[in-house]
């Protein structure tokens, strides 16, 4: 008997110890980026839609995906090309058909960003790259540019060969518990708005000081791994006879005071626009009222609705 219940409680703790890890440790250990990276995830393992919206955070704030038929938005937070890439790999790799693909990335993430450390950091981490794809994304980024520090980082390593959680927390966040109720509540409004949210970009329902990011970056230089991937994403959609539209989502008028800025990005959108004749890659940067934001770049929710009204007309028509 004393054997019996020794036993019993060996496995019950090794049970306790396995659910921690898989279960309530992501959520618990990881910044606001897991239960969006989880969602894209399944989304792409399980689901499908006709249209596809990819992009960064402002794709998150900007696109209600509810508001158009059999869309699904796939936007991540201080996202890259790279995320765009494999998002959009993944999900054709599972044979998912797909009519229109929307790609927007703003300038500063398209360029002035990577390093060793960031470049694909929450990628890996997260668990949208495999080992294959991580080693691959190192060597890609060492022909392309050859002052690239791409020291390969042993926690990324591990955890991409591993997809295990427990060396994130490291990177990312000390561990709290108030994270768990946090990150699962933002998980289900981002299953349940497919893939739109605002909340955790601001509070405010306008932008009170919009200011901010866009003002202080004074030159754009395109990132050659950037470039890369983003072509890459193109060309695979174009493969597979999905109509593209690329378009910078507008910005608050209060944003941009670097007219350079806005020239050299306007300039490597003609030049893409010249490469991809065929595709809808958009040149023009608009702008929308202060009102329509929450943050110095993210529309808040009646600027959402503004902007996807407008999409919609865009991509479907009247329908």
């Amino acid at each position: 008997m004393k054997h019996f219940i020794i036993k019993t409680s060996c496995w019950f703790f090794l049970f306790i110890v396995i659910y921690f890890i898989i279960g309530f440790a992501p959520f618990a250990i990881y910044d606001r980026s897991y239960p969006i990276y989880k969602s894209q995830l399944e989304f792409i393992n399980s689901d499908s839609a006709e249209i596809l919206f990819i992009g960064d955070s402002r794709v998150n704030a900007s696109v209600i995906a509810n508001n158009i038929p059999n869309s699904r938005n796939l936007g991540i937070p201080a996202s890259s090309p790279i995320d765009g890439y494999f998002l959009l790999k993944k999900y054709l790799d599972n044979h998912k058909k797909v009519k229109n693909i929307f790609i927007s990335y703003s300038w500063k993430n398209l360029g002035n960003q990577h390093n060793s450390i960031d470049i694909y950091r929450r990628g890996v981490l997260m668990g949208l790259y495999g080992y294959k794809e991580y080693m691959q994304i190192l060597e890609r980024s060492r022909l392309i540019d050859k002052e690239f520090n791409n020291k390969i980082s042993w926690i990324n390593f591990i955890s991409a060969f591993t997809r295990s959680p427990v060396f994130m927390g490291v990177e990312l966040k000390e561990f709290n518990f108030s994270n768990y109720e946090d990150n699962k509540e933002i998980y289900k409004l981002f299953n349940a708005q497919k893939g739109h949210i605002t909340s955790i970009f601001g509070n405010e329902l306008s932008c009170i000081d919009c200011k901010g990011l866009n003002s202080k970056m004074q030159d754009f230089r395109l990132d050659p791994i950037y470039d890369y991937y983003l072509k890459e994403l193109i060309n695979l959609s174009v493969s597979n006879n999905i109509k593209v539209i690329f378009e910078t989502i507008p910005f608050n008028k209060s944003s941009l005071t670097s007219n350079k800025v806005e020239r050299q990005y306007q300039q490597y959108l003609k030049e893409l626009s010249q490469l991809y004749p065929n595709a809808g890659i958009c040149d023009t940067i608009f702008y929308y009222e202060d009102k329509y934001y929450e943050s110095t770049t993210h529309m808040n929710a009646i600027g959402a609705i503004k902007y996807t009204s407008y999409l919609k007309y865009k991509i479907v028509g009247d329908e």
